[in-house]
């Protein structure tokens, strides 16, 4: 008994001990923290508030993960509300509206100008071929291109009801481009800068957009700026993890509901609207590849809107004004070479065929021909995958493809470009072409047209952008095999 007594004092003892020990801790604790703080006060470092508000965040934090979630989503958009509120314009985006602007104006400007501008020609009905046979492809031993098509321009397609895939224009347009006329509204006509067929086609879709731009041209700036606001808030914010939320609130404002931006209520009012919105959108999903070339990621995120946009029998207007916008960004996908006018600086004429300005700083340059290239190989190969993706107005067969690579090979070769042209095709529809026309090797006889033509083709051209070329025609080649 006594024994166990002993045994429960020193158990005792030593708990006793055990929380003197940290107690004794603890006090040392607090006096190197008191320490610290006198320390602190009596240097007073001089970093202003940050430490307060690295403090109020860090509380904030905590408060916000014990918070539950309908408290938390109410507290963020309250936050980015009165964030919004306040918030100055950045200096990007206020050179993004104004560039828009500009674009806007310059279109308008140029389709203000374009009856001086137009080119005197033949009275004549322009027609399209409407029984299409299959396509022959002269041998390598034939005519030049400059005597003889060496590739026709009728596509492999035999029904009359499909005759060719170019853009379909509304039947105001068509009965008014089946009159006789005696001005283009392209801004060539020269057989050596875009083909016959190509231009029958491509002044059937500027006939049908100069329709809609007459009715929007003359919105007063300041309306246009109301109108692009929610446009470029939804664009801006475009992610392919919010790509579903994104195309609901844009469609939703197409379908005349109302956005707030910046406490301010903006609607689409008409129809005259909406089709300047179409505009509106057409050239800022095209500014996101001012960066250069088109990359999967943007594939992954411009492809499905342009395509759900384009397909909506509510908005079919957007493919034509998209298509236009996509045209005048890069005249290649037409395809048409930009004509160089008499006393035409090098500057000017560079900017004529698509060449941008780039600031550094303050000081401006046109883009070398490497940026170049590369931008245009992303108008290119997104042009390319509306065929690809059957999104309109290309999703009813694939003969705009036959039209398209036998302008190419007929108009006189351009350094880098038609290497560029014909490269950036056969990566992006070269596999479905051949695919598509297995029969009788159409496609194929296709590619030995470009084999043999290749010396001519690569002419003034660099060496990478013809190695390019070559790959991709070896690439398709194996495929045949």
């Amino acid at each position: 008994m006594n024994e166990i007594q002993e045994n429960k004092l020193k158990l005792y003892r030593l708990i006793e001990q055990l929380v003197r020990k940290h107690e004794e801790n603890e006090a040392k604790v607090k006096e190197a923290a008191d320490k610290i703080h006198r320390d602190f006060e009596s240097s007073k470092p001089s970093i202003g508030p940050a430490n307060d508000l690295l403090r109020f965040f860090y509380i904030l934090d905590q408060q916000y993960k014990k918070d539950p979630d309908d408290t938390r989503k109410k507290a963020r958009e309250d936050v980015l509300q009165y964030i919004d509120q306040f918030r100055q314009v950045d200096v990007e985006e206020e050179e993004e509206e104004a560039e828009t602007e500009a674009e806007i104006t310059n279109d308008n400007d140029d389709d203000a100008q374009q009856p001086q501008q137009s080119i005197d020609v033949p009275q004549q009905r322009p027609t399209i071929p409407l029984n299409l046979t299959q396509p022959s492809i002269l041998s390598a031993s034939s005519q030049s291109l400059q005597q003889q098509p060496s590739v026709p321009v009728l596509t492999p397609s035999s029904s009359s009801s499909s005759s060719s895939n170019v853009p379909t224009t509304s039947s105001q347009a068509t009965n008014e481009i089946s009159t006789i006329q005696t001005t283009y509204l392209s801004p060539v006509t020269d057989p050596a800068h875009i083909t016959k067929t190509i231009l029958e086609s491509y002044e059937k879709l500027l006939i049908e957009v100069k329709q809609y731009k007459d009715q929007y041209e003359n919105t007063p700036i300041e309306r246009k700026k109301q109108l692009a606001a929610p446009i470029r808030t939804i664009l801006n914010k475009l992610r392919e993890d919010l790509l579903p939320t994104l195309t609901n609130d844009l469609f939703s404002y197409l379908r005349v509901q109302q956005q707030m931006i910046n406490n301010q209520s903006t609607c689409i009012l008409n129809n005259t609207e909406r089709l300047l919105c179409y505009s509106l959108i057409s050239t800022l999903v095209l500014r996101q590849l001012l960066g250069g070339d088109l990359n999967d990621v943007k594939t992954r995120v411009l492809l499905p809107l342009i395509g759900k946009l384009s397909s909506d029998p509510q908005h079919k207007e957007f493919k034509i004004i998209f298509l236009d916008c996509l045209h005048k960004k890069c005249p290649y996908t037409v395809p048409l070479y930009p004509q160089r006018k008499p006393n035409m600086s090098d500057s000017e004429y560079k900017k004529s065929m698509g060449y941008e300005e780039k600031k550094e700083g303050n000081i401006s340059r046109l883009e070398t021909e490497d940026e170049f290239l590369n931008r245009m190989s992303g108008f290119i190969r997104l042009f390319w995958k509306l065929p690809v993706n059957r999104i309109p107005p290309f999703h009813n067969d694939l003969s705009f493809g036959w039209q398209w690579c036998a302008a190419v090979l007929n108009l006189p070769p351009r350094p880098n470009l038609t290497t560029l042209l014909l490269r950036v095709f056969l990566d992006e529809a070269g596999a479905m072409m051949m695919e598509a026309y297995p029969k009788l090797q159409e496609f194929p006889k296709i590619l030995r047209t470009i084999q043999a033509k290749l010396p001519e083709i690569g002419k003034d051209t660099s060496p990478s952008e013809l190695t390019r070329l070559k790959t991709a025609l070896q690439n398709l080649q194996k495929i045949n095999q």
